[in-house]
């Protein structure tokens, strides 16, 4: 959450800017800025205090995770031009990943899984499985129900491309012969 969104204010494109520093903070410590477990005070933390930034991080990135979670928007990294400016990226050559002649220094092996086989083998238990009534909310995102459609197909329709292959094996289990494809514009 963004200090304008805590405090309801309007907010634009400088709020990306922020989740985005968030998330590169998160990524070099492995907590959110401003982390508490109790959840109000992290708010006020949100809200109030500037982001501490933990020493072992290196000054350049740690200089952009300031200028990117400034809790003023209009003192924040204003686009996200200014942030492929910083320091921290000075040895990037932007051009060439936008052409795609850089090669990854590691490709995610989709064939093999990264869970163990003791979890991957176990059962799907459906029991406590229930459909969602209309309009709820789950994780940000509405589910989509159509009357006149397979009321699991519905369930999920309105998934990510990600979970496409997940909901046609939870499909497939429920022996309901029921199929979809996610639309390509998503």
């Amino acid at each position: 959450m963004t200090p304008e969104m805590l405090r309801g204010d309007s907010h634009d494109c400088r709020l990306d800017i922020y989740c985005l520093g968030a998330l590169l903070f998160e990524m070099m410590t492995g907590l959110p800025p401003h982390y508490s477990q109790e959840v109000n005070e992290m708010y006020m933390r949100i809200m109030e205090d500037d982001v501490e930034i933990p020493l072992y991080i290196p000054q350049a990135v740690a200089s952009l995770m300031k200028l990117m979670l400034n809790r003023d928007p209009n003192e924040r990294v204003q686009s996200i031009e200014e942030v492929k400016q910083h320091e921290w990226f000075d040895d990037v050559d932007w051009e060439s990943y936008l052409k795609r002649q850089v090669e990854p220094e590691w490709r995610l092996n989709l064939v093999d899984s990264n869970f163990d086989p003791e979890y991957t083998s176990l059962p799907l238990d459906l029991e406590d499985f229930s459909i969602p009534n209309k309009d709820t909310r789950r994780g940000g995102e509405f589910w989509v129900e159509n009357s006149n459609a397979n009321p699991i197909e519905s369930h999920f329709s309105s998934r990510t491309v990600t979970e496409q292959s997940i909901c046609q094996s939870f499909i497939s289990e429920m022996n309901v012969g029921a199929s979809f494809n996610i639309p390509n514009d998503l």
